[in-house]
């Protein structure tokens, strides 16, 4: 099943952190779908979606990738330039605390689009996600199922 997308409907997607991560610092071997989805959202095909909460998270990991303070900078403000970032309220946290996702950081992310009507997350990590509705994709099922460049 492919789909259309048009200017006026772009696909929305929450990415997990560890997507982000994989496409800024070829972290992984398999970091090539998730730079594509980046650049799919660079190229508007795409409207990407994070929490708050991840942008501390993400600052926190590259620097183990990172030495210069202003490169991992640059690169957080060009995430926050090119991604939609939505708030983390007490009510999603404490709908959090009582889900029984193993993965705090998860439930958070899955909360947090459910709330915000965001109903595809694209994860290396999908099996954190099992009880989840919606769509819960790998990147390389994300482009598949989209026929993404």
């Amino acid at each position: 099943m492919t789909t259309t997308l048009t200017e006026n409907n772009p696909i929305r997607v929450f990415l997990d952190t560890n997507v982000i991560v994989d496409a800024l610092t070829l972290r992984d071997t398999s970091y090539r779908p998730s730079q594509r989805i980046v650049r799919n959202i660079v190229a508007k095909n795409i409207r990407g979606y994070i929490c708050s909460k991840q942008i501390t998270d993400i600052y926190y990991i590259f620097r183990k990738y990172f030495k210069d303070e202003y490169e991992i900078r640059d690169k957080i403000i060009t995430i926050s330039e090119l991604m939609e970032i939505l708030p983390l309220f007490k009510g999603d946290i404490l709908a959090c605390l009582k889900t029984e996702m193993p993965d705090f950081e998860d439930a958070i992310i899955y909360e947090v689009a459910k709330v915000n009507m965001v109903n595809i997350i694209v994860t290396n990590n999908t099996n954190h996600f099992k009880r989840c509705e919606g769509m819960i994709l790998t990147p390389e099922q994300f482009l598949d199922l989209y026929s993404l460049d």
